[in-house]
């Protein structure tokens, strides 16, 4: 039975949370330093309830579609280029927090409580989804630093309308 154990706890601790990612943490990497196209890269972030509307930023194919409803307000909707740089800060930044380790702390939440959802790919190489509480993301920085980026992207594709 120790043996067993010893053989299991060294294949955990060999692999790490790393395997199954690999191809997805080189696309990244080649993302982050330049050699592969930003357009390759994917994120997607939304946060919200009906209460108090929903914001949401899409990163694909080289552009950004913002929307944000908000109660008694229309709809406000705005597209634009991904910039290089943001696309590589992105990347770095998921890779610097592992976000694919990211697991929320809490099953469930308080009442009204929103659950932000982030989700890091790139083209051909897959992707990894993060939902957690809103009263935890910030205190996870794997999370809260790619949050942080795609949301500055949402105030110079929409020329300052949408702010979080």
């Amino acid at each position: 039975m120790v043996a067993l154990v010893a053989v299991l706890a060294a294949g955990l601790i060999r692999g790490g949370p790393e395997v199954g990612m690999e191809k997805l943490i080189a696309a990244l990497t080649g993302v982050a330093e330049g050699s592969r196209p930003s357009a390759d890269l994917a994120v997607t972030y939304a946060d919200g309830n009906g209460l108090d509307g929903v914001t949401s930023v899409t990163v694909a194919l080289g552009a950004v579609h913002v929307t944000q409803t908000r109660p008694k307000r229309a709809a406000l909707e705005f597209r634009g280029p991904l910039l290089p740089a943001e696309a590589a800060t992105l990347a770095r930044r998921a890779l610097d927090g592992k976000l694919w380790t990211v697991v929320p702390a809490r099953q469930h939440g308080v009442p009204d409580e929103t659950r932000p959802e982030l989700r890091v790919g790139v083209q051909g190489a897959g992707d990894v989804s993060v939902a957690l509480w809103a009263n935890e993301a910030d205190d996870v920085p794997a999370f809260a630093t790619v949050r942080e980026q795609v949301l500055a992207i949402a105030p110079r594709v929409s020329g300052g309308r949408v702010t979080y």
